[in-house]
């Protein structure tokens, strides 16, 4: 069992989309119910930068395919550092529609990797796949409702500006989409 609760912020929302990684900062705590010897236990994350980032819809460089990739580093009960690593592939490769995006914004193919002295990705010591439930059941439902509603923009007072940022956030996201599934 993995869970992972984190807040994603940017700095700088024009930096961020220009960025072909579109890198945001990333921090919160990961959750195992089994890791390294210890039962339910939960490890905040590190703030390095290096380390621990979230990069969302970057147009992987190999399949020129977007994904979204999480690397959380964390230093568990043992003493050891750990990155685990999960990425979101978004490809269209079952003929496209919402059913296939949904899929593909839900679903985090995660590996955990003992770090090495030097803060390199070493042993691999467990594997994952986390599932964000969207529209299962009831709880479900008011989760996707709480995360959609959790977006903030900050820095300014003025809601017009706030609107503006939203507007283009979402703009930013759903001209990737387009893009990658094909869609008209």
């Amino acid at each position: 069992e993995c869970s992972f609760s984190v807040t994603i912020s940017m700095r700088d929302l024009d930096g961020f989309i220009a960025d072909p990684n579109h890198r945001a900062d990333i921090r919160g705590s990961i959750r195992f119910g089994e890791f390294a010897g210890e039962k339910n236990v939960t490890y905040p994350v590190d703030a390095d930068p290096r380390y621990t980032f979230f990069e969302y819809l970057r147009e992987n460089p190999e399949t020129k395919e977007h994904e979204m990739r999480y690397s959380l580093r964390f230093a568990a009960g043992n003493g050891k550092s750990y990155v685990f690593s999960g990425r979101k592939f978004l490809q269209r490769d079952e003929g496209g529609g919402v059913q296939e995006i949904m899929h593909d914004y839900t679903t985090l193919y995660c590996r955990v990797y003992e770090l090495t002295p030097e803060g390199e990705p070493g042993k691999e010591t467990g594997i994952a796949l986390l599932k964000f439930k969207t529209f299962e059941d009831v709880a479900s439902v008011a989760s996707l409702l709480k995360f959609l509603g959790s977006f903030e923009v900050t820095g300014t007072s003025n809601p017009f500006k706030k609107i503006q940022a939203g507007n283009k956030f979402t703009l930013f996201t759903l001209q990737a989409i387009f893009r990658e599934y094909e869609l008209t």
